[in-house]
């Protein structure tokens, strides 16, 4: 108890002298949310503003501001290269993902066990089988060759990139494989799509769940794809006016929507250019942490499946809620999904995507995900945040090691 007290005092005495010298602050949790573009921003105030009118009255009004709504629509489906029907508004990425495994109910289950808590806690009572992952985490894909052999009436559940490790499922294959035995696949791409050219049709994706949030587009507006020849068995997901086919009631946030379009038009003209710079900052930023602490391990380094926006590592001997604490007013990072962090527990509990990768509790105390947009950051501020990071695993080490010897003269005496 004695060492605790200490260790806390030490470190809150640093961290208090360390905020008062310096005030830059570097975001490397793009992960959680992307900031939205600026010309996405001016897209929501300026449709907000001109077209206030309820998309679904039928007077002129009405009527500008639906065609709002399509245009935006328009912009999704050509982006996704799918068509606009096959796009239905949601809050975003996690109701996307509820209510598509409404669908087909009696169908079984093949999911990832490293997916979203989003599609794994949707999944019930549903029968459901867990995959069988390669080393890196990804789905292996003779296996699941091997179990759509064996079922019928079946859908695949597989993510496109993974929220906390960045590692990629092979999508290509998944879709090829779940289109020769009649089986469905769902994909939750919210960290995919507009990082990535991802084509559902041509990907023989049947439904995914995606977020505009993610790409710089605004909170509180998603989508689920579904691809038309599934829509006679589309289930409601709410009643009430009629929108959406039906299918989904509510009065349409015109505005949100709006930028949530703007957004997957910027993304369509920006893609290449954004992942090649976009990889270049994550590959500065590791390579200058790996100076400072050669002893880190990046999950997935030698594993070419990878986004450049996201990346785990682990530090030895150090606990990533300490750290995060210690650099919270200089660089910001995650311990793993934001969406994890507001559970019903205050007690620690280790990820469920770096245990389904066999790693071990103390391992995955010190993973920090890090996360990137070419957008707002520049070299030397990735540069700057792994000096930050690794000068704050020193020195936490240091005090750890000072309070132990202190611990240890006093029980001497």
């Amino acid at each position: 108890m004695l060492i605790a007290t200490l260790f806390t005092i030490t470190l809150a005495t640093i961290f208090i002298i360390k905020k008062m010298n310096n005030d830059r602050h570097i975001n490397l949790d793009h992960a959680a949310t992307t900031p939205i573009l600026t010309d996405v921003n001016t897209t929501v105030y300026l449709t907000a503003n001109k077209y206030p009118a309820n998309p679904s009255a039928e007077h002129l009004k009405g009527i500008e501001a639906m065609d709002q709504i399509d245009l935006a629509k328009d912009k999704i489906a050509d982006l996704l290269k799918c068509d606009a029907e096959e796009i239905f508004f949601t809050s975003g990425a996690t109701e996307a993902i509820n209510w598509g495994l409404t669908l087909y109910p009696y169908y079984e289950l093949l999911y990832s066990p490293t997916e979203h808590k989003a599609v794994l806690n949707s999944i019930g009572e549903r029968s459901r089988k867990s995959l069988h992952l390669n080393e890196f985490g990804q789905v292996d894909i003779a296996s699941l060759y091997t179990d759509l052999q064996k079922n019928t009436n079946t859908i695949v559940v597989a993510m496109h990139t993974n929220n906390e490790t960045g590692i990629q499922n092979d999508i290509e294959r998944i879709g090829e494989l779940c289109s020769v035995t009649d089986s469905i696949f769902f994909c939750d791409a919210t960290q995919a799509i507009g990082k990535y050219f991802v084509y559902p049709k041509q990907q023989h994706i049947g439904m995914m769940a995606f977020s505009a949030h993610k790409f710089g587009g605004p909170k509180g507006i998603g989508a689920l794809y579904i691809d038309k020849k599934h829509h006679d068995y589309i289930l409601p997901l709410i009643k009430g006016g009629g929108q959406q086919e039906g299918l989904r009631a509510g009065t349409l946030n015109t505005a949100a929507i709006a930028g949530f379009g703007k957004a997957a038009e910027f993304a369509n003209k920006t893609i290449a250019d954004r992942w090649a710079l976009t990889n270049y900052l994550q590959e500065a930023f590791l390579e200058r942490l790996l100076e400072h602490l050669p002893d880190t391990k990046i999950i997935g380094a030698s594993f070419e499946a990878k986004s450049p926006y996201i990346v785990t590592v682990l530090i030895q001997n150090i606990e990533s809620e300490a750290l995060m604490a210690y650099v919270g007013d200089k660089v910001s990072f995650s311990r793993g999904s934001a969406c994890n962090t507001h559970s019903n527990t205050h007690n620690w509990e280790p990820s469920h995507v770096l245990r389904a990768m066999r790693l071990t509790d103390d391992q995955i105390k010190g993973a920090c995900r890090f996360s990137f947009d070419s957008g707002t950051l520049t070299p030397a501020d990735v540069v700057y945040a792994a000096d930050v990071v690794a000068e704050a695993v020193r020195e936490i080490l240091a005090a750890d090691a000072e309070v132990k010897e202190v611990a240890k003269m006093n029980h001497k005496s």
